[in-house]
């Protein structure tokens, strides 16, 4: 397996490895070591090497594992169901809930980690590298330490970052409620969908409208693809309990599947034209040739009347619409917030 080594001090060297889970003299240590300490971005593959590794790591008196919860519902839901990598998170949720049970394991979940950090007994590596089979596929480059002193304070300073965001095993529901929080904070934007069209000039209102509707309709087809996935059974059942209970993100489908037929005022705001209602009010008043361009003029200022009158009246249906969207989305994210215990992460 290629390598390049560097020699930085006594007790450090920079590693360059391909083909390589990760630094094989760090790795090797697992089987037999009795403590460590690690921090990993994610577990892919439903675990993957590492936590095969760490599984058959027997002889561990202390591990203190710490992994990062993608924000899932931001990026694997994005662009549509992802089956695989969810089918690999709910997979390393499961063996994860049988290590979590083992004396001497600490396992916590972030939502805001990129670090690696693994400190095994008398050894440690800061890297690239997740031991992972992703990494065996790539070039990762990171610092091989030995000295036991710059290990301890790795281990202090790595955790002493890491331990307010962390959430304690078996929280995993609260870390899950809280990624979904993410999703709904981030991806349900309503209050800037009508901001966009009450701030539109005239000329640029009707886009405006349609643009809204189609961004309130994308939503709700996103939201319903969220709550699907939210209620397989596989995830945590905290969680499943209060999706059961929380209906809102079906409510949510609900407003905006009624939108084309309840709120008649800003489909009729799309619909609008000008040249129509100008032609309309000619065809309605005008009864001689030579008084046609008099009228037109005319027609253009009921139009534009119209139009305002039509466009206030739109912008209030589109105002219910937002705050009873608001109001869905506001309640789910009480019942989510509740099911987020807080966590003692003071301990080091």
């Amino acid at each position: 397996m290629p390598k390049n080594e560097i020699e930085l001090s006594e007790g450090a060297k920079l590693v360059i490895t391909k083909d390589e889970h990760g630094p094989q003299e760090v790795y090797d240590r697992l089987p037999t070591a009795s403590t460590a300490f690690i921090v990993t971005y994610n577990l892919p593959k439903a675990g993957g090497p590492l936590l095969t590794a760490l599984e058959g790591a027997t002889q561990l008196e202390s591990l203190r594992l710490v992994t990062n919860i993608p924000n899932w519902w931001a990026s694997y839901w994005r662009d549509g169901p992802k089956l695989k990598a969810r089918e690999a998170i709910k997979s390393s949720i499961d063996r994860l809930n049988t290590l979590a049970t083992r004396p001497g394991v600490e396992i916590y979940f972030t939502r805001r980690n990129h670090a690696k950090v693994y400190v095994v007994d008398d050894i440690g590596y800061v890297g690239s590298s997740n031991f992972s089979d992703e990494s065996a596929s790539n070039v990762e480059a990171g610092v091989i330490l030995e000295d036991e002193d710059v290990l301890a304070e790795l281990r202090e300073k790595s955790w002493d970052l890491l331990k307010a965001d962390a959430l304690l095993h078996p929280t995993l529901a609260s870390a899950v409620a809280a990624s979904l929080e993410d999703w709904l904070v981030e991806e349900l934007q309503f209050e800037s969908i009508y901001d966009a069209v009450h701030d539109s000039d005239s000329a640029h209102a009707q886009d405006e409208f349609t643009k809204a509707v189609q961004r309130l309709l994308d939503l709700a087809h996103r939201a319903e693809a969220v709550l699907d996935d939210a209620r397989d059974p596989a995830w945590a059942e905290p969680l499943q309990a209060v999706i059961r209970e929380a209906t809102s993100l079906d409510e949510i489908g609900d407003v905006l599947g009624d939108l084309e037929y309840s709120y008649g005022k800003i489909q009729a705001c799309i619909g609008f034209s000008f040249d129509g209602a100008i032609n309309q009010h000619i065809v309605e008043n005008c009864s001689e040739e030579e008084n046609l361009e008099w009228w037109h003029e005319e027609g253009v200022r009921v139009a534009e009347e119209q139009w305002e009158d039509l466009r206030a009246e739109a912008l209030k249906d589109l105002r219910r619409v937002v705050d009873a969207l608001e109001k869905i989305k506001s309640k789910l994210l009480t019942q989510l917030r509740q099911l987020q215990h807080p966590v003692d992460n003071t301990r080091t």
